[in-house]
Order: C-alpha cells, then structure tokens, then sequence
C-alpha cells in the first residue's frame, strides 16, 4: 500500500461549521481540519461517497458561506470531502487562514498516532486480540493499558 504525501498544507482545528447534504437541512458539524483543497468533517450524518455538499465556513479568521465540496471518502465519525471549484478570492482566504497557523512542517503535519501504528505493524485481528488479553473482562488499570500498548508499539518500530 502506498501513502500519497500531501502538498498542500494542512491545519487541525476543531470548529463549528454547517453543512447540506444534496440540498437537504442543514447539519451542525466540527471541522476537525482544513486545507486549501478540502477538510475532514466529524459527524454523524454518512452522505454516500461522491455526494455534494453545500458548506458554511464561518471560523475566526475565515467566513465561506456555501461551499461546494464533494465527498470522497467516509468512516465512522465523519468524512473528507474535497472543495469544489473555489474563487481566487476564496483560495486566497483558505490560504491566508492556514497561513495564520504558521509554516507546515516539511514533512508529515499530524504526528504519527502510536495506535495506529501498532494495528498497522501488528494487523487489526493481532492488535485487537493483544487489547482482548490486556482488558480481559473489563476490570483494567488504564496506567498498565497504555504502558503495554507503548511498549508493544516500541516493539513493533524497532
């Protein structure tokens, strides 16, 4: 599997937006981040891959009103969608506000999340039967959980 480097620069927030689903109500979300191409918005409405969306942006810093963006792909949770054909003044306003936020780093934005890269060392059903031992019947010690899943994720890296 291969992983595609992002150009653009891209900045995690956690704010409130609005959106419509093929012209339906409007859905109160979070955008948990934004580039000048697209975002990720957390919610409990699932529109189906390719579906239009109408967005409204209204950040400090940043007010889109309408929107389009398309979504390409979703989880449980939320889903990216990808703007549509933007003005140059909206793409100038996108990038001013990721600007705000300073330089990206030259590499990877998000730091890696050490679960993630225990299920991806270890595969899903290996993870989720380590997780089943360490939790047994539900009676844990959190401190003991996370020593185990960090020491398993050194493990994995080494």
């Amino acid at each position: 599997m291969s992983i595609k480097k992002r150009s653009a620069a891209r900045i995690e927030l956690d704010e409130l937006i609005g959106f419509s689903i093929d012209g339906g109500p409007r859905v109160v979300a979070r955008c948990l981040d934004l580039t000048t191409g697209g975002m990720f918005i957390a919610s409990t409405a699932s529109p189906a891959y390719g579906a239009t969306i109408i967005i409204d942006i209204d950040l400090p810093g940043l007010t889109l009103p309408s929107i389009e963006a398309v979504v390409r792909w979703s989880r449980q949770g939320g889903f990216g969608v990808q703007f549509g054909k933007l003005s140059p003044d909206d793409t100038k306003a996108i990038a001013a506000f990721l600007a705000s936020y300073g330089p990206a780093p030259k590499q990877q934005v998000r730091a890696a999340n050490p679960v993630r890269t225990l299920v991806a060392n270890l595969g899903p059903a290996t993870f989720v039967a380590k997780l089943k031992e360490l939790v047994g019947d539900g009676a844990f010690d959190e401190a003991k959980l996370c020593e185990a899943l960090s020491q398993a994720t050194k493990a994995t890296t080494a």
